[in-house]
């Protein structure tokens, strides 16, 4: 498979022919940049480890990541290098199929649709052809998170109708998801994948240093599980949310802004509701 950057690699841990990994994918994690996988999607890692049955792309080359006093003599060059080297070790202990490294900059694919990236996507999703896939929330606060998202819908409309992934979920990351109506998120049981995503998060030291993401991450996912239903006894001990996207991989094609402002409208319209419900009661000047 020709890929589109120079420094672009796909890594297949356990050794085997690249096409093969690509083949037995049966879900597929798209993050921005190296973590990412890891910071969202612990349920689709752990699923597919049996198998080796995931593979992820990560898409640019994290080089513009915050740093921490210690790091701030290093490079451009070396931070990528040093990032590429954690995706692959955590490639490796998440048993991943593949991880495809695409290596862009962020600043290349952020402003505008980059062809080339629509290009490199579609090719791993027509080599793939997983049933699902995991990428960045519509909604998040991360200007190259939404890009990416913006990127995976438009490759797999470049794909037929009948070669296109069957779901397709928006993560958390930058942003949470529990002010979605219920029935607009889906909720994944990560209970068992604690300890999965404690380990695939301590491979990422460089980041690490200057923000806990790991704790972060945990956080959020136990406060997911408390949080997600005021009037039930928790479900699960640790919960992923998702926005289920998959409709816009369907015919005909919602328009993706509309699509996300309607998530937004709804979700006024029913905080609206509930102010006004008890708003009379409070009393006016």
């Amino acid at each position: 498979m020709k890929l589109a950057a120079p420094a672009a690699e796909i890594v297949v841990a356990d050794g085997d022919d690249v096409e093969r990994a690509l083949a037995r994918t049966r879900v597929l994690g798209i993050g921005a940049h190296p973590d990412d996988l890891e910071l969202m999607s612990w349920h689709a890692i752990a699923a597919g480890r049996a198998q080796r049955s995931y593979s992820g792309i990560v898409v640019a080359d994290g080089a513009d990541s915050p740093r921490s006093a210690a790091d701030t003599t290093a490079s451009g060059d070396d931070v990528k290098r040093i990032r590429r080297d954690e995706q692959r070790r955590a490639a490796a202990i998440g048993d991943y199929a593949a991880c495809v490294l695409l290596g862009y900059a962020s600043a290349d694919i952020k402003h505008s649709l980059n062809g080339a990236l629509v290009a490199d996507l579609a090719a791993v999703l027509a080599a793939t052809r997983p049933d699902a896939v995991f990428t960045h929330s519509p909604c998040d606060l991360h200007d190259t998170h939404v890009a990416v998202t913006m990127h995976v819908i438009a490759a797999a409309r470049t794909l037929p109708v009948d070669a296109r992934p069957r779901a397709l979920y928006g993560c958390e990351v930058w942003g949470g998801l529990d002010w979605l109506a219920a029935p607009e998120r889906v909720a994944f049981d990560v209970g068992d994948a604690t300890e999965l995503g404690a380990r695939l998060l301590a491979v990422f030291t460089s980041q690490l240093r200057s923000k806990r993401y790991d704790e972060a991450a945990l956080g959020r996912r136990r406060a997911n599980a408390v949080f997600l239903e005021p009037r039930a006894i928790d479900r699960h001990q640790a919960t992923e949310l998702a926005l289920d996207l998959s409709a816009l991989l369907r015919e005909p094609a919602p328009d993706v802004h509309a699509f996300v402002m309607g998530l937004v409208a709804r979700a006024r319209e029913a905080m609206s509701e509930r102010v006004r419900r008890f708003g009379s009661h409070c009393g006016s000047n």
